[in-house]
Parts: structure tokens; C-alpha cells; sequence
């Protein structure tokens, strides 16, 4: 034990690692919030990834009613042919590819940013050449664990498993099976934490869903902040 204090001073003084303490054990809520909060008010970068996912997200949601709107103002051409008649599958389906597109780059920011997160924690810096050669080389089974987490999101009382799920992938490299298996075990190890997780998630999306115009982004932020805080959750429970 002597040991070990001895280490971790070490760590502190010659790494600066402000948020060591979320490797402690002991998992009171207030101190896991109050923990992801301390992390990222005294490095803001940490943020810019889910900035950067929600900057995106404004721009997929802009183009369809603009080129919709040009769509139906379009002339008749002579001889019966309505130019709109071709051009309408062709619009719905590239926006449907674009959006898609958009969908899974602000997914892999968000991943890059968790996979930030982690190094900050473990290393003092967010090493995010790191987080994007990480998530890349693994990218095929995170795209097939955010399709199952987002399904568990959905049905809202399995929030908790769809953010670990990730986390167990991001952190310790398990793969799909072994994510779900993992979450689920530390979900139920400690029912009242991810349960009051589960709740502040929802009322910090639904205010930051509220707000016009920026909420894409202020959505993104607090996609941070709550992975954050379950990623905590996961170091201290794993």
C-alpha cells in the first residue's frame, strides 16, 4: 500500500494527471458528475471533437429543406416532361447517402473523443493522433456496437448498456459479444449509479434538444459530458 501511495505521487508530480482520483474506487453519483465536470473545465480542448460532431450535425440537417424548396420551384419543361419528375428520387436518395455519411463521420468524432477522454485520464494528454489511428483500425466493429447501442439507447432503460458497450470497446479492445456481456455485468453491479446516469442524460438532452438553431451542437456537448461520466464509471466498476 506504502507502494503504491508512493506511485501514485509520483504520477502527480511528474505528470501532472489532475483526474487520477476517477481510478479510485467508491462510486458515488455526485462525485462521478462532479469528477467528468473537474476534467473538462480544466482542459476545454477536450471538448472540440464533440464541438466538431455538432458543428456537422447542423449541416445535415440544413440541406434537405433548401434543396427541397428549389426542387418544387422548378419549371415545367415543354412537351409534358416536368423536370421534378426525375429529380425527385434522385435528391431523397442522395440525401439519404449524405446523411448517412454525416451520420457515421460524427459517430467516429464522437469515438475519438471518448477514446480523448481516456488518454487525458490515463496519460495527462488527449493524444488524439492516437484516438484516430485507434478508432480507425477498429472502425467495422464499432460501427456494428453503435448500431446495438443505439437500439438499447432507444428503448431508454438500457441507456446505461449502449454507453458502456462502447466503453468496454474503446478501453480494453473486447469485441461485440464480449462489450455486451461486460456491460451488462457493471450495469447491474451497481444498479442506483447508472440509473441516475440514465435520468441525467435524458433531462440534459431534452434541454440542449430545446434550444434553436445551436441544439445540434449543445447536443454534442452533452454527449460528452455524459459519456465522460460513464467512462468514469466504467474505469472505477470494470
Amino acid at each position: 500500500m506504502e507502494y503504491l501511495d508512493i506511485y501514485l505521487k509520483y504520477i502527480v508530480n511528474n505528470l501532472n494527471i489532475e483526474c487520477i482520483s476517477v481510478m479510485r474506487s467508491g462510486l458515488d453519483p455526485i462525485e462521478v458528475f462532479r469528477d467528468a465536470w473537474s476534467i473538462i473545465s480544466r482542459n476545454l480542448n477536450l471538448l472540440m471533437p464533440f464541438l466538431l460532431a455538432g458543428i456537422i450535425s447542423i449541416f445535415i440537417h440544413i440541406p434537405y429543406p433548401s434543396i427541397y424548396e428549389l426542387y418544387m420551384h422548378m419549371p415545367s419543361i415543354p412537351n409534358r416532361f416536368n423536370i421534378r419528375i426525375i429529380l425527385s428520387p434522385l435528391i431523397s436518395i442522395g440525401y439519404l447517402i449524405l446523411s448517412i455519411i454525416g451520420i457515421i463521420i460524427v459517430y467516429y468524432i464522437e469515438l475519438v473523443g471518448f477514446r480523448g477522454f481516456y488518454n487525458y485520464i490515463t496519460r495527462g494528454i488527449s493524444d488524439y493522433t492516437e484516438a484516430v489511428y485507434y478508432v480507425f483500425n477498429r472502425f467495422i466493429k464499432f460501427l456494428i456496437i453503435g448500431i446495438i447501442a443505439i437500439i438499447l439507447i432507444l428503448i431508454i432503460v438500457t441507456i446505461p448498456i449502449g454507453y458502456l458497450m462502447i466503453m468496454c470497446a474503446l478501453i480494453d479492445d473486447l469485441g461485440v459479444i464480449e462489450s455486451l456481456e461486460m456491460s451488462i455485468r457493471i450495469a447491474s453491479s451497481d444498479i442506483v449509479l447508472f440509473l441516475i446516469l440514465m435520468i441525467a442524460s435524458i433531462v440534459i438532452y431534452a434541454i440542449a434538444s430545446i434550444i434553436p438553431v445551436i441544439n445540434p451542437i449543445l447536443t454534442e456537448l452533452a454527449i460528452g459530458y455524459i459519456g465522460l461520466c460513464f467512462l468514469i464509471a466504467y474505469m472505477r466498476l470494470r
